[in-house]
C-alpha cells in the first residue's frame, strides 16, 4: 500500500508539472478613469543570486470615452532605502487600439505593453542551507498610473490597478501564498513538494538500511566484519549517489541539511565499523 501511495503521489506531481505553472490572481479595487491589469509571467528564481526574474505584461483600459492612453508608469517594489524604480512605457512602447463592451456602447481606448527579463528583489525565507526546504520571500507594492509622470503617480491617491496575476513557470519551484495587506502583496517561492517528499523517503530508507547493518554478527566474526565492510562501502556509495540526485548543481552552498544528514550517517557507519573491528581483535587477543 505504501508503494502504491508513493507511485500515485509521484504521478500526481508529474501531471501537475506538465500543466502550466502555478498561477495566482490578486484583484484590487481600481478607481479612476483607467483600469490596469498587471501580469508577471515566466517567474523563475535565480538561486545563486537570490533574484526573481519575470516578464511584465500590462493591459490598460479606459473607462470612459474619449480618453486616450498616452503613457503608463509602473512600479512593483519599494527599494530598501524607501525609493521606487519606475518603469516608464511611452506611446511608442504601447500597442494601442479601441475596444467595445457591447455594440451600443462607445469605443474605449485599450493598450498593451510588455517588458522582458525584469529583475525583482527577494529575501531568503529559509536560507539555502535548508535545501530542499529553503524558500524565497518576495514583496510587491504595485502602483501604476496612466498619463502621469513618476512623481505625480507616487503622490496620487487613486489606485488604478485592477488585478495582479502571478504565473510561475519555474519547474523547480511553486508559488506559496500570496498574502495581501493593503496595497502590499507578499508571496514565497518554495521547492516542489516532490523534492521534499523524495528527500524524506530517501532519508528513511537510508536509516532503515543502517539499522540492517546493525544486525548482530553470526558465529564467524572475521567473515562478519568483511561482510560489514563490503556492505558499508556500498551504503556510502549509495548515499553519495542519492546526494548527487537530490541536490542540483544550482545549489552552490555546502553543506545543506541533506549533506548534514548524509555525513551524520557516514559517521555512524564508520563508528560501527571501528566498533566491530575493535571487538574482533579484542576477542582474538583474548584467545
Amino acid at each position: 500500500m505504501a508503494a502504491l501511495g508513493m507511485c500515485g503521489y509521484y504521478l500526481y506531481d508529474f501531471l501537475h508539472l506538465e500543466r502550466a505553472g502555478s498561477s495566482r490572481v490578486i484583484t484590487q479595487q481600481a478607481q479612476g478613469n483607467f483600469k490596469i491589469d498587471v501580469r508577471l509571467t515566466n517567474l523563475t528564481y535565480d538561486t545563486a543570486a537570490h533574484l526573481l526574474r519575470a516578464t511584465v505584461q500590462l493591459e490598460v483600459k479606459a473607462t470612459q470615452h474619449p480618453l486616450e492612453i498616452e503613457s503608463v508608469v509602473l512600479n512593483l517594489q519599494k527599494n530598501p532605502d524607501g525609493s521606487y524604480d519606475w518603469l516608464p512605457f511611452e506611446k511608442t512602447d504601447l500597442e494601442t487600439f479601441e475596444t467595445v463592451d457591447n455594440p451600443k456602447a462607445p469605443h474605449l481606448s485599450f493598450a498593451q505593453a510588455r517588458l522582458n527579463d525584469l529583475t525583482l528583489l527577494s529575501e531568503p525565507g529559509r536560507r539555502e542551507i535548508w535545501y530542499p526546504f529553503d524558500a524565497s520571500r518576495v514583496e510587491l507594492v504595485p502602483r501604476a498610473c496612466v498619463n502621469l509622470g513618476a512623481e505625480s503617480c507616487a503622490n496620487a491617491t487613486t489606485a488604478q490597478i485592477k488585478s495582479v496575476t502571478l504565473d510561475c513557470n519555474d519547474p523547480g519551484f511553486v508559488l506559496s501564498g500570496p498574502e495581501i495587506s493593503g496595497n502590499k502583496i507578499t508571496f514565497r517561492m518554495v521547492r516542489r513538494p516532490f523534492v521534499h517528499f523524495t528527500s524524506i523517503v530517501f532519508l528513511v530508507v537510508a536509516i532503515l538500511f543502517f539499522v540492517f547493518l546493525l544486525v548482530p554478527p553470526g558465529r564467524n566474526p572475521p567473515a562478519d566484519v568483511n561482510n560489514l565492510l563490503a556492505r558499508s562501502l556500498g551504503f556510502i556509495g549509495a548515499l553519495w549517489g542519492i546526494r548527487a540526485l537530490i541536490v542540483p548543481s544550482t545549489v552552490t552552498i555546502f553543506p545543506t541539511v541533506v549533506d548534514f544528514s548524509i555525513l551524520t550517517l557516514f559517521g555512524f557507519v564508520f563508528a560501527l565499523i571501528i566498533y566491530r573491528v575493535n571487538k574482533l581483535y579484542s576477542k582474538e587477543g583474548g584467545l
